[in-house]
């Protein structure tokens, strides 16, 4: 399958004319809301979300042309 992804359709285009302490911060709080409030790994106790995550991980990592986003752990 062929895709345009986000990261080599907008290479060039800055998404902020400057990246600060604000920025980042943005970032990783959207991330935490998502991860911790609306879609948690394990919620609690029950079926993991693994599932998701790392369905999203396979996708992303993919389209990066990589194994993996991250080091696998062992």
């Amino acid at each position: 399958m062929l895709t345009d992804i986000f990261v080599r359709r907008y290479k060039d285009k800055p998404l902020w004319p400057t990246f600060t302490n604000s920025e980042q911060t943005l970032l990783v709080q959207v991330f935490r809301i998502f991860s911790e409030q609306i879609c948690p790994y394990s919620a609690d106790g029950k079926e993991p979300a693994n599932a998701l995550w790392s369905n999203l991980q396979s996708r992303i990592s993919m389209e990066l042309g990589r194994v993996s986003l991250s080091p696998l752990s062992q």
